[in-house]
């Protein structure tokens, strides 16, 4: 068994599972089980997006009682995984630019918000260096009201399995490990699965 975008991004899907909730494409395989996901996403021609991971997290300070909130604030997270063969620049920028005006798209500045994440993840065969280069050097970053109203952080994450490259952003850093983790678990599988496959083939020669 090789190690498959899908395998990958299964994977990837259950890991995130208990933190996210997780909103898989039209059409795309439910890895999480007999667990109920929220509502799917429409899947559209040409656009590889497999699922999309949300995460909302509100810290509340108060003053003797939980109840005389001084101020809260509130940090999100959504994760876009896409899944495709071959990956080229032209392709990675279409990603890119729909993520962002997806993203932007959900924040609301101000009444608690501080942060927002918006985390492009590519699973592929194969890419171009050109676009594991925009991959690897995207910068972007919005700051609402001067960061009064909070900010937007932009991260990357780029799976090439042909040639086991694992890249990221500045800001998709804290990504890499976990996704290091999860190629080492995919390939002592594989390997050992064939090692399963090649014993019983001996066995049926002799």
């Amino acid at each position: 068994m090789a190690v498959t975008t899908q395998s990958f991004l299964n994977m990837m899907l259950r890991s995130y599972g208990p933190y996210y909730d997780i909103h898989l494409t039209e059409g795309e395989e439910n890895p999480l089980g007999e667990e109920k996901l929220p509502e799917r996403l429409p899947r559209k021609e040409d656009f590889p997006l497999a699922a999309r991971c949300d995460f909302h997290v509100r810290n509340d300070t108060s003053v003797l009682l939980r109840r005389n909130v001084l101020y809260s604030t509130q940090n999100f997270e959504y994760r876009y995984l896409f899944r495709v063969e071959h990956l080229t620049l032209s392709d990675y920028r279409r990603f890119e630019k729909a993520v962002l005006d997806d993203g932007m798209a959900r924040i609301t500045p101000g009444n608690g918000h501080m942060s927002t994440n918006l985390i492009l993840s590519i699973v592929c065969v194969s890419a171009d260096e050109e676009a594991v280069k925009a991959a690897r050097h995207c910068r972007l970053h919005r700051e609402f009201r001067l960061g009064l109203d909070g900010w937007m952080d932009f991260h990357t994450n780029l799976v090439v399995l042909d040639s086991g490259r694992i890249c990221t952003n500045m800001g998709g850093h804290g990504d890499k490990k976990h996704l290091k983790q999860i190629w080492k678990v995919l390939n002592r599988k594989s390997a050992q699965q064939i090692s399963r496959q090649h014993a019983a083939t001996d066995s049926v020669c002799e």
